[in-house]
C-alpha cells in the first residue's frame, strides 16, 4: 500500500517498459492526423527523417517534434 511507484510506464503484463524512442508509421499517422500517403511525401521530400530496420520504418521521437516545428 506505502510504495513508491517508479517513473516508468507499466506494461499490460505489469513489467516495466521503457519510453518510446520511436514511431512507427501507423502511430505518427494517427498521432498527427495525417495520412500514410502525406507522410510518405515528407519522409520522400526529406523534410522528415526516419531509420529504417530492416523492413519497418521508425521516427525517432526527435525527429518527429523537430519536423512537427517547421
Amino acid at each position: 500500500m506505502g510504495r513508491k511507484r517508479h517513473d516508468t510506464t507499466i506494461g499490460r503484463a505489469g513489467e516495466d517498459t521503457q519510453p518510446k524512442l520511436a514511431y512507427t508509421v501507423d502511430e505518427l499517422c494517427r498521432a498527427c492526423g495525417i495520412s500514410r500517403a502525406k507522410l510518405y511525401e515528407e519522409i520522400k521530400a526529406q523534410r522528415l527523417k526516419v531509420k529504417k530496420i530492416g523492413t519497418r520504418t521508425l521516427i525517432p521521437i526527435d525527429e518527429a517534434k523537430a519536423w512537427l516545428k517547421v
